[in-house]
């Protein structure tokens, strides 16, 4: 953990240094009134405290003289259930670039396989055939007017096939 002081000043610093330029032509009794800008000079002292989340946990932490005291039995107990979880922040911090490392790559093969189902799906697909670089939006809409399409050549086939069934079965009968 660690603590830093940073300085801020506002814009309104920037402004007042432009405005006290173009003020130097201004008279007397404009500078006897008070200065109503929208924008005032702020100097404020801001503790940000940011936390390092990758950081081995601080064991030592500045406390007033009777808080350390009281707060010393304590200490020793977390110091051992840390020590307990984490042995070594470095095994831990190299574990987790392992595993985003395996994540990447498995994202990568699963985008690679993706691209290339759609690269198949596409040469499948007659009117999209021969667009190498038709989106997959465009591929995945006429695959689909392509599945209608075959499905209803596949039913007038079949309504056709038994019609011609019924047909010979007629002959059949007549001779």
């Amino acid at each position: 953990e660690e603590d830093e002081e940073i300085d801020v000043v506002t814009l309104a610093e920037a402004n007042e240094s432009e405005s006290s330029t173009e003020s130097s032509t201004d008279t007397s009794e404009e500078h006897s009134k008070p200065h109503h800008s929208p924008l005032v000079l702020k100097r404020c002292h801001v503790n940000i405290h940011q936390h390092n989340y990758a950081a081995p946990p601080s064991t030592k932490v500045e406390y007033p003289a009777a808080k350390r005291l009281k707060l010393d039995s304590g200490r020793v107990l977390k110091q051992i259930s840390n020590n307990r979880k984490c042995s070594s922040p470095r095994t831990s911090d190299s574990e987790e670039n392992d595993k985003r490392r395996t994540h990447n790559v498995l994202e990568r093969q699963r985008r690679n396989e993706l691209k290339l189902s759609f690269f198949a799906l596409r040469d499948q697909i007659p009117e999209v055939a021969n667009n190498e670089k038709a989106p997959k939006v465009v591929i995945l809409k006429k695959a689909t007017e392509y599945v209608l399409s075959i499905q209803s050549d596949e039913h007038r086939l079949i309504a056709e096939k038994e019609q011609l069934r019924r047909r010979r079965e007629q002959l059949k009968h007549k001779l």
